[in-house]
Protein backbone atom coordinates (compact mmCIF):
# COMPACT_ATOMS: atom_id res chain seq x y z
CA UNK A 1 0.00 0.00 0.00
CA UNK A 2 2.79 2.42 0.91
CA UNK A 3 4.55 1.54 -2.32
CA UNK A 4 1.46 2.41 -4.36
CA UNK A 5 1.04 5.74 -2.59
CA UNK A 6 4.73 6.59 -3.15
CA UNK A 7 4.49 5.67 -6.82
CA UNK A 8 1.32 7.76 -7.25
CA UNK A 9 3.09 10.81 -5.76
CA UNK A 10 6.02 10.37 -8.13
CA UNK A 11 3.69 10.17 -11.13
CA UNK A 12 1.82 13.30 -10.03
CA UNK A 13 5.16 15.11 -9.54
CA UNK A 14 6.32 14.16 -13.00
CA UNK A 15 3.03 15.28 -14.51
CA UNK A 16 3.31 18.63 -12.67
CA UNK A 17 6.89 19.18 -13.83
CA UNK A 18 5.87 18.32 -17.39
CA UNK A 19 3.02 20.86 -17.33
CA UNK A 20 5.30 23.57 -15.95
CA UNK A 21 7.92 22.81 -18.60
CA UNK A 22 5.34 23.04 -21.38
CA UNK A 23 4.04 26.38 -20.07
CA UNK A 24 7.58 27.74 -19.75
CA UNK A 25 8.37 26.56 -23.28
CA UNK A 26 5.27 28.27 -24.67
CA UNK A 27 6.12 31.49 -22.76
CA UNK A 28 9.67 31.56 -24.10
CA UNK A 29 8.49 30.75 -27.63
CA UNK A 30 5.88 33.52 -27.72
CA UNK A 31 7.39 36.17 -25.46
CA UNK A 32 11.06 35.38 -25.13
CA UNK A 33 13.02 35.38 -21.89
CA UNK A 34 12.21 38.64 -20.04
CA UNK A 35 15.56 38.87 -18.27
CA UNK A 36 17.52 38.36 -21.48
CA UNK A 37 15.43 40.94 -23.34
CA UNK A 38 15.86 43.44 -20.50
CA UNK A 39 19.63 42.93 -20.54
CA UNK A 40 19.80 43.38 -24.32
CA UNK A 41 17.62 46.51 -24.12
CA UNK A 42 19.75 48.00 -21.36
CA UNK A 43 22.95 47.21 -23.28
CA UNK A 44 21.61 48.86 -26.43
CA UNK A 45 20.48 51.87 -24.42
CA UNK A 46 23.90 52.28 -22.80
CA UNK A 47 25.60 51.92 -26.18
CA UNK A 48 23.30 54.56 -27.63
CA UNK A 49 24.01 56.90 -24.73
CA UNK A 50 27.76 56.39 -25.19
CA UNK A 51 27.45 57.19 -28.89
CA UNK A 52 25.51 60.37 -28.16
CA UNK A 53 28.09 61.31 -25.51
CA UNK A 54 30.93 60.79 -27.95
CA UNK A 55 29.17 62.82 -30.63
CA UNK A 56 28.56 65.59 -28.11
CA UNK A 57 32.23 65.63 -27.12
CA UNK A 58 33.34 65.68 -30.76
CA UNK A 59 30.95 68.53 -31.47
CA UNK A 60 32.28 70.57 -28.56
CA UNK A 61 35.85 70.11 -29.76
CA UNK A 62 35.25 70.62 -33.47
CA UNK A 63 32.32 73.01 -33.48
CA UNK A 64 34.42 75.96 -34.59
CA UNK A 65 37.42 74.26 -36.16
CA UNK A 66 35.65 71.95 -38.61
CA UNK A 67 35.14 68.22 -38.96
CA UNK A 68 37.68 65.40 -38.76
CA UNK A 69 38.56 65.89 -42.41
CA UNK A 70 39.67 69.43 -41.54
CA UNK A 71 36.83 70.94 -43.55
CA UNK A 72 36.39 74.46 -42.16
CA UNK A 73 33.06 76.07 -41.49
CA UNK A 74 31.95 78.63 -44.03
CA UNK A 75 30.33 80.99 -41.54
CA UNK A 76 32.61 83.75 -40.32
CA UNK A 77 30.03 84.64 -37.67
CA UNK A 78 30.09 81.07 -36.32
CA UNK A 79 33.89 81.16 -36.07
CA UNK A 80 33.80 84.49 -34.26
CA UNK A 81 31.78 82.81 -31.51
CA UNK A 82 34.61 80.45 -30.56
CA UNK A 83 36.04 81.15 -27.06
CA UNK A 84 39.54 82.14 -28.30
CA UNK A 85 38.08 84.65 -30.78
CA UNK A 86 35.74 86.08 -28.14
CA UNK A 87 38.77 86.66 -25.92
CA UNK A 88 40.64 88.28 -28.82
CA UNK A 89 37.69 90.57 -29.60
CA UNK A 90 37.52 91.54 -25.94
CA UNK A 91 41.21 92.43 -26.05
CA UNK A 92 40.61 94.64 -29.08
CA UNK A 93 37.67 96.33 -27.34
CA UNK A 94 39.81 97.03 -24.26
CA UNK A 95 42.54 98.79 -26.26
CA UNK A 96 40.87 102.25 -26.25
CA UNK A 97 40.39 101.96 -22.48
CA UNK A 98 44.10 101.24 -21.97
CA UNK A 99 45.02 104.11 -24.29
CA UNK A 100 42.80 106.45 -22.30
CA UNK A 101 44.41 105.33 -19.03
CA UNK A 102 47.83 106.24 -20.42
CA UNK A 103 46.85 109.59 -21.92
CA UNK A 104 45.05 110.55 -18.69
CA UNK A 105 48.16 109.47 -16.73
CA UNK A 106 46.40 106.73 -14.81
CA UNK A 107 49.44 104.52 -15.11
CA UNK A 108 48.58 102.04 -12.34
CA UNK A 109 45.35 101.11 -14.11
CA UNK A 110 47.23 100.94 -17.39
CA UNK A 111 49.76 98.51 -15.91
CA UNK A 112 47.05 96.18 -14.61
CA UNK A 113 45.11 96.43 -17.84
CA UNK A 114 48.15 95.54 -19.94
CA UNK A 115 48.89 92.59 -17.65
CA UNK A 116 45.35 91.27 -18.17
CA UNK A 117 45.65 91.81 -21.92
CA UNK A 118 48.87 89.81 -21.97
CA UNK A 119 47.29 86.95 -20.02
CA UNK A 120 44.28 86.94 -22.35
CA UNK A 121 46.63 86.66 -25.34
CA UNK A 122 48.23 83.59 -23.79
CA UNK A 123 44.84 82.16 -22.81
CA UNK A 124 43.27 82.29 -26.27
CA UNK A 125 46.30 80.53 -27.74
CA UNK A 126 46.11 77.84 -25.05
CA UNK A 127 42.41 77.22 -25.65
CA UNK A 128 42.85 77.08 -29.41
CA UNK A 129 45.60 74.44 -29.19
CA UNK A 130 44.38 72.39 -26.24
CA UNK A 131 40.69 72.08 -27.17
CA UNK A 132 41.02 72.31 -30.96
CA UNK A 133 39.12 75.61 -30.96
CA UNK A 134 41.40 77.27 -33.48
CA UNK A 135 39.67 78.84 -36.48
CA UNK A 136 40.67 80.29 -39.81
CA UNK A 137 39.28 83.64 -38.72
CA UNK A 138 41.47 83.47 -35.63
CA UNK A 139 44.64 83.23 -37.71
CA UNK A 140 43.80 86.69 -39.10
CA UNK A 141 42.18 88.19 -36.02
CA UNK A 142 44.90 87.47 -33.46
CA UNK A 143 47.80 89.23 -35.24
CA UNK A 144 45.51 92.16 -36.10
CA UNK A 145 44.61 92.46 -32.40
CA UNK A 146 48.31 92.51 -31.49
CA UNK A 147 49.02 95.26 -34.04
CA UNK A 148 46.12 97.35 -32.77
CA UNK A 149 47.25 96.96 -29.17
CA UNK A 150 50.93 97.70 -29.78
CA UNK A 151 50.38 100.74 -31.96
CA UNK A 152 47.62 102.19 -29.77
CA UNK A 153 49.79 101.95 -26.66
CA UNK A 154 52.79 103.32 -28.54
CA UNK A 155 50.87 106.36 -29.81
CA UNK A 156 49.49 106.95 -26.31
CA UNK A 157 53.01 106.88 -24.83
CA UNK A 158 54.19 109.21 -27.60
CA UNK A 159 51.30 111.57 -26.77
CA UNK A 160 52.51 111.75 -23.15
CA UNK A 161 56.11 112.36 -24.36
CA UNK A 162 57.38 109.04 -23.02
CA UNK A 163 58.36 107.46 -26.35
CA UNK A 164 60.18 109.38 -29.13
CA UNK A 165 58.59 110.24 -32.47
CA UNK A 166 61.13 108.39 -34.68
CA UNK A 167 60.45 105.10 -32.89
CA UNK A 168 56.68 105.42 -33.33
CA UNK A 169 57.14 106.26 -37.01
CA UNK A 170 59.32 103.19 -37.62
CA UNK A 171 56.82 100.91 -35.85
CA UNK A 172 53.90 102.35 -37.81
CA UNK A 173 55.70 102.03 -41.17
CA UNK A 174 56.53 98.40 -40.44
CA UNK A 175 52.97 97.42 -39.52
CA UNK A 176 51.44 99.37 -42.40
CA UNK A 177 53.80 97.53 -44.75
CA UNK A 178 52.85 94.12 -43.29
CA UNK A 179 49.12 94.81 -43.48
CA UNK A 180 49.47 96.14 -47.02
CA UNK A 181 51.39 93.03 -48.07
CA UNK A 182 48.72 90.78 -46.59
CA UNK A 183 45.97 92.75 -48.34
CA UNK A 184 47.82 92.49 -51.65
CA UNK A 185 48.19 88.73 -51.23
CA UNK A 186 44.46 88.39 -50.61
CA UNK A 187 43.63 90.59 -53.56
CA UNK A 188 45.78 88.47 -55.88
CA UNK A 189 44.04 85.29 -54.72
CA UNK A 190 40.45 86.54 -54.56
CA UNK A 191 40.33 89.90 -56.33
CA UNK A 192 39.03 91.29 -53.05
CA UNK A 193 40.38 92.36 -49.67
CA UNK A 194 37.01 91.95 -47.95
CA UNK A 195 37.87 89.69 -45.04
CA UNK A 196 34.28 88.73 -44.34
CA UNK A 197 33.74 86.88 -47.59
CA UNK A 198 33.30 83.14 -47.63
CA UNK A 199 36.44 82.43 -49.62
CA UNK A 200 38.73 84.28 -47.22
CA UNK A 201 37.39 82.21 -44.35
CA UNK A 202 38.63 78.97 -45.93
CA UNK A 203 42.42 79.32 -45.81
CA UNK A 204 44.31 80.03 -42.60
CA UNK A 205 46.94 82.76 -42.53
CA UNK A 206 50.40 81.49 -41.66
CA UNK A 207 53.09 83.89 -40.51
CA UNK A 208 56.65 82.62 -40.19
CA UNK A 209 58.63 85.36 -38.46
CA UNK A 210 62.40 85.37 -38.66
CA UNK A 211 64.55 85.31 -35.56
CA UNK A 212 65.13 89.06 -35.92
CA UNK A 213 61.36 89.61 -36.03
CA UNK A 214 60.87 87.51 -32.89
CA UNK A 215 63.52 89.52 -31.03
CA UNK A 216 61.93 92.73 -32.28
CA UNK A 217 58.49 91.70 -30.97
CA UNK A 218 59.94 90.91 -27.55
CA UNK A 219 61.74 94.26 -27.46
CA UNK A 220 58.55 96.08 -28.48
CA UNK A 221 56.63 94.68 -25.53
CA UNK A 222 59.57 95.35 -23.21
CA UNK A 223 59.72 98.97 -24.41
CA UNK A 224 55.99 99.44 -23.92
CA UNK A 225 56.13 97.85 -20.48
CA UNK A 226 59.01 99.99 -19.28
CA UNK A 227 57.40 103.07 -20.82
CA UNK A 228 54.15 102.52 -18.93
CA UNK A 229 55.88 101.72 -15.63
CA UNK A 230 58.54 104.45 -15.79
CA UNK A 231 56.29 107.33 -14.59
CA UNK A 232 55.42 105.46 -11.41
CA UNK A 233 58.81 103.86 -10.76
CA UNK A 234 62.46 104.77 -10.35
CA UNK A 235 63.59 103.45 -13.74
CA UNK A 236 66.59 105.30 -15.12
CA UNK A 237 65.77 107.16 -18.37
CA UNK A 238 68.84 105.50 -19.87
CA UNK A 239 67.12 102.11 -19.75
CA UNK A 240 64.13 103.33 -21.72
CA UNK A 241 66.27 105.22 -24.23
CA UNK A 242 68.44 102.16 -24.82
CA UNK A 243 65.36 100.00 -25.38
CA UNK A 244 63.89 102.54 -27.78
CA UNK A 245 66.86 102.71 -30.12
CA UNK A 246 67.58 98.97 -29.90
CA UNK A 247 63.96 98.25 -30.79
CA UNK A 248 64.10 100.71 -33.67
CA UNK A 249 67.17 98.94 -35.08
CA UNK A 250 65.59 95.49 -34.83
CA UNK A 251 62.39 96.85 -36.38
CA UNK A 252 64.32 97.87 -39.49
CA UNK A 253 66.02 94.48 -39.50
CA UNK A 254 62.68 92.63 -39.24
CA UNK A 255 61.28 94.63 -42.18
CA UNK A 256 64.26 93.62 -44.29
CA UNK A 257 63.86 89.97 -43.24
CA UNK A 258 60.19 89.99 -44.26
CA UNK A 259 61.07 91.60 -47.57
CA UNK A 260 63.71 88.97 -48.27
CA UNK A 261 61.45 85.97 -47.82
CA UNK A 262 57.84 84.89 -48.16
CA UNK A 263 57.00 85.04 -44.48
CA UNK A 264 53.25 85.43 -44.88
CA UNK A 265 51.13 82.96 -46.79
CA UNK A 266 47.83 81.14 -46.76
CA UNK A 267 47.77 77.44 -46.09
CA UNK A 268 45.24 74.68 -46.17
CA UNK A 269 44.05 73.18 -42.91
CA UNK A 270 46.23 70.16 -43.45
CA UNK A 271 49.47 72.14 -43.77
Amino acid sequence: MATLIHGSCNIRGLIGITKVSKRLHRTIRHHGTPKIELFVFQSRQLSSNDDRHNVKNNDSEGKWSGDKNNKPHTSVWEQLQSPPNIITLTRIASTPVLAYCITSEQYVLAVWGCALAGMSDALDGYLAKTYNWGTTVGTYLDPVADKIMVNSLAVSLWYTSILPTPLIAVWAIKDIGLLSGTAWMLYKNYNSINFFTTSLAQKPLEVKPSQVAKVNTALQFATLGVGIISPISSFSPTILNTLCWTTAATTVGSVLSYAGQSAIKQTSKGD
